[in-house]
C-alpha cells in the first residue's frame, strides 16, 4: 500500500520497473525461508534479533536507497528475504509457545493479529502518504521497529530465554 506510491512518487520508478521490483522482493523471500531452516534452530535468539534489527535498517534505509535503481533494487532485495524470515520466524515462536491441542487457535489468533498489524500500517502509511510525507514513510515505519526491537531486547528475550531454561 506505500511501496509501491513510494517508488512511483519518490524513487521516480516507472511502473513496469517497480513490478519488477516487487517481484525481487517476493522471490527473495524464498531465501528468507531457507535461512530460516539453516539458522533458527541453532541461532534462535541471534536469528530472532538479527532479523527485527535488520527490517529496521531497511526501513531506515529507504529514502536513501530510493536514489538510484540499483540500491532500490538491493534494498527491497534483502528487505524481501528478512520481512520473509520475519514472518515465519515469529509464526514458530507462537507455535512452540503452546502445547500441541493449543496450536491450531494460537495460530489463528497470530494470524488475525498479522492481519490486524498490516492493516494498521497500511492506515498509517495511508496518512502518511495523505498528508504528502511520502518521502518520510520508511522512518515512520523505523518508529514502529525500533519499538518492537526494544520490547524484544528488554521484555520478550528475557521471557524466551527463561522458557528454555
Amino acid at each position: 500500500s506505500y511501496i509501491e506510491p513510494f517508488m512511483q512518487q519518490v524513487a521516480k520508478l516507472q511502473n513496469n520497473v517497480i513490478t519488477v521490483v516487487l517481484l525481487i522482493f517476493g522471490a527473495m523471500g524464498l531465501l528468507g525461508s531457507y535461512l530460516f531452516s539453516k539458522l533458527y534452530d541453532k541461532h534462535r535468539f541471534a536469528f530472532i534479533g538479527t532479523v527485527m534489527a535488520t527490517l529496521l535498517v531497511w526501513l531506515l534505509l529507504l529514502l536513501p536507497a530510493s536514489k538510484t535503481l540499483a540500491t532500490m533494487v538491493l534494498l527491497c532485495a534483502f528487505w524481501g528475504i528478512t520481512a520473509m524470515a520475519f514472518n515465519v520466524t515469529t509464526q514458530s515462536e507462537v507455535i512452540r509457545s503452546v502445547d500441541e491441542k493449543s496450536s491450531a487457535v494460537a495460530t489463528a489468533i497470530y494470524s488475525g493479529l498479522f492481519n490486524l498489524g498490516i492493516g494498521g500500517g497500511s492506515w498509517i502509511g495511508g496518512i502518511v502518504c495523505d498528508k504528502g510525507a511520502i518521502s518520510y514513510i520508511g522512518f515512520v515505519g523505523a518508529v514502529f521497529a525500533v519499538i518492537s526491537v526494544l520490547f524484544f531486547a528488554f521484555v520478550l528475550l528475557r521471557k524466551l530465554r527463561q522458557s528454555v531454561n
